[in-house]
């Protein structure tokens, strides 16, 4: 028996029509079955790395800056971009670094290294405090003209001298404006310790260094503390050195003591040796 055109063409279609219906049912099916497995998969955690922490600049620091804690800080560094020159927590402490001296100039965020910061007792260290062209000089000091101890690096000064003229006692500001770089050994003050040293150390320029020593010889040394908005007001803003001038006042001791006032006057004796005839002058106090 044989099948006309028309019902081939109708098994033709059948056929076509469950091939289309199964390829529906399984696309149907791989759609559902898909978020499934995307569910089942669970994201791989990412490797933890520890953080490294560097000693960094707070802000920016010149060159001869006095650290204090305030000027560094700890920030997080990546690992890889590690020096050996770096300080870490692991290696050093903020502390240990308090009351160094900077080499030169840093920029806010640059990590500190041992060659960048001089510390007390290093070689070089007051060399590193002194700015430029200036000199360091020490002058003996005493609870009396130390203002009773209570002068501290940091501190600037004016430089009195007190010596005899012709029998008159004079006292005389002969420098200002002085930087204290250290007093005895010390480079920073030691807070809620006041103490008496035996020396101060003073920043001055080198034809001070020369009158401070020739002053030595001369008479006694005292200095006169100079309040912290007068330092601030020398400044230039250029925020060049200050440097110290000499004064330019002096006080007698008739200016002191009326007693010394009118009543002073004096005497010229000649002195005559050989053939030479010299004449020196003397203070007398008419009583």
């Amino acid at each position: 028996m044989t099948l006309d055109r028309r019902s081939l063409i109708l098994l033709g279609i059948a056929a076509l029509s469950a091939i289309l219906a199964a390829w529906a049912v399984r696309s149907w099916m791989s759609a559902q079955e898909q978020p499934i497995a995307v569910q089942n998969v669970q994201p791989q955690p990412k490797e933890v790395v520890a953080g490294v922490q560097v000693l960094v600049a707070a802000e920016p620091l010149p060159a001869g800056l006095i650290v204090s804690p305030e000027h560094l800080k700890w920030q997080d560094w990546p690992e890889k971009g590690l020096s050996d020159s770096y300080i870490t927590k692991e290696t050093g402490k903020l502390e240990d670094f308090v009351g160094a001296v900077t080499r030169e100039t840093m920029a806010p965020g640059e990590p500190v290294t041992t060659t960048r910061l001089v510390r007390p007792g290093d070689r070089g260290f007051l060399a590193a405090v002194l700015s430029p062209d200036m000199r360091a000089i020490t002058v003996p000091i005493n609870a009396t003209n130390s203002i009773a101890g209570l002068l501290f690096p940091g501190d600037r000064v004016d430089l009195i001298v007190t010596h005899d003229v012709g029998g008159r006692h004079v006292s005389e500001t002969v420098m200002t404006n002085i930087r204290v770089l250290a007093v005895d050994a010390r480079t920073q003050a030691i807070e809620g310790k006041p103490e008496v040293g035996k020396y101060v150390t003073v920043e001055v320029t080198p034809k001070q260094a020369e009158s401070i020593i020739v002053a030595r010889g001369i008479g006694s040394f005292s200095l006169s503390l100079r309040a912290l908005a007068s330092n601030d007001a020398d400044k230039t803003e250029t925020d060049t050195p200050i440097v110290a001038e000499r004064g330019k006042t002096h006080t007698y001791d008739s200016d002191v003591s009326t007693l010394l006032g009118s009543d002073v006057s004096q005497q010229s004796v000649v002195v005559m040796r050989g053939t030479s005839t010299t004449s020196q002058k003397f203070q007398k106090v008419n009583k």
